[in-house]
C-alpha cells in the first residue's frame, strides 16, 4: 500500500504470493497449483471463484448475504455428499458438477 518496493519473500510472509520458485520456474508452479485445484469439486472451485470476484468493496454483512445463495448451491449438490464419502472410503471423489 506504501508502493515501497518489497522482496519476494516478504510478498510471501504477507500472503501476497503464495508460491515462491527459482527463476524459470513459475510456469512449472503454476502448471502444478493448476493441476491441483482442478482436482477438487468444480462447484466450489466456481463459487470460490464468484466470490472473490464479487466481494470487492462489499462489507462484511454483504458478503455474508452474497455467499448465502452461492452456499445453498453448493451444499445441496451431489459433490457434497461425494466429498466426505470419497474420504471415508479413502478413495479419490468423482466430481460430477451437480
Amino acid at each position: 500500500m506504501t508502493g515501497d518496493p518489497i522482496l519476494s519473500e516478504e510478498e510471501e510472509d504477507l500472503g501476497i504470493v503464495s508460491r515462491l520458485t527459482e527463476k524459470g520456474g513459475a510456469v512449472d508452479t503454476a502448471i502444478e497449483l493448476a493441476q491441483r485445484i482442478a482436482q477438487n469439486a468444480q462447484l466450489g472451485v466456481a463459487a470460490s471463484k464468484r466470490l472473490i470476484r464479487s466481494s470487492v468493496g462489499l462489507t462484511e454483512a454483504e458478503f455474508w448475504a452474497l455467499q448465502r445463495p452461492i452456499q445453498a448451491e453448493v451444499f445441496t449438490s451431489h459433490d457434497v455428499v461425494e466429498g466426505p464419502a470419497a474420504f471415508a472410503e479413502k478413495r479419490p471423489p468423482r466430481w460430477t458438477g451437480t
